[in-house]
């Protein structure tokens, strides 16, 4: 089989798992846009109160995503996607969403201390998802 085959199949296979996750878990949705943002590595306790989550809801959420095999737990402290492709297709799809800019303004206002450096990650993940 062609890479491009493999990467055809994973595309439409996230799409439509992407597409269940907002209808049935709307919150773990938007957490996972917020995780694609950050990269393909990340530390979630940075999102700890992202869309007024408490802290029970928010490790619900993470635990979610790593049952439906969106991502994987490192170590205690860290996460990642479950592959390159798999987070940079999510970006791909997710970046289109009309939820999109209203959760990176949420990552904006969370912490303002950093908004130049999560606009910079914000673009600099969008152009790694176009190459």
């Amino acid at each position: 089989m062609s890479v491009l085959f493999y990467e055809n199949r994973l595309n439409k296979s996230l799409e439509k798992s992407l597409s269940l996750l907002k209808t049935k878990n709307i919150k773990a949705y938007k957490t996972l846009i917020a995780l694609s943002i950050l990269g393909r590595k990340f530390y979630p306790a940075i999102l700890e109160n992202f869309d007024n989550n408490t802290l029970t809801d928010f490790e619900n959420n993470i635990e979610f995503l790593v049952q439906e095999g969106f991502i994987t737990q490192i170590n205690t402290c860290s996460f990642e996607f479950k592959s390159n492709d798999i987070w940079k297709i999510i970006v791909s799809i997710v970046k289109n969403d009309e939820i999109f800019e209203e959760i990176l303004n949420q990552l904006k206002e969370k912490d303002s201390n950093n908004i130049d450096k999560i606009t910079t990650v914000e673009k600099y993940n969008t152009s790694m998802v176009e190459l």
